[in-house]
């Protein structure tokens, strides 16, 4: 995971988010990754759009000066 970090700073990315079950909370949050608690918006392969599921987790780590948007977030699968 450190290894992970690295190369996204060095690469100048301004976050890394991540999606996983809140079982592995506790060993990503211990890197620097904050739960994401706003409404989600997820675009799937097929165009359409679809809320995340409250029960899937999604943790954010900001790296750049550039802070983590706190309103609903789009997030389009081509571009993200």
């Amino acid at each position: 995971m450190r290894r992970a970090v690295d190369v996204a700073r060095r690469r100048g990315v301004d976050w890394i988010v991540l999606f996983c079950n809140r079982t592995v909370e506790p060993f990503y949050a211990q890197f620097g990754f904050a739960v994401v608690d706003h409404e989600l918006r997820i675009t799937r392969p097929d165009g359409t759009t679809a809320a995340r599921r409250r029960d899937d987790l999604c943790m954010v780590m900001v790296l750049g000066d550039t802070p983590w948007p706190t309103e609903t977030l789009q997030l389009d699968i081509d571009d993200f």
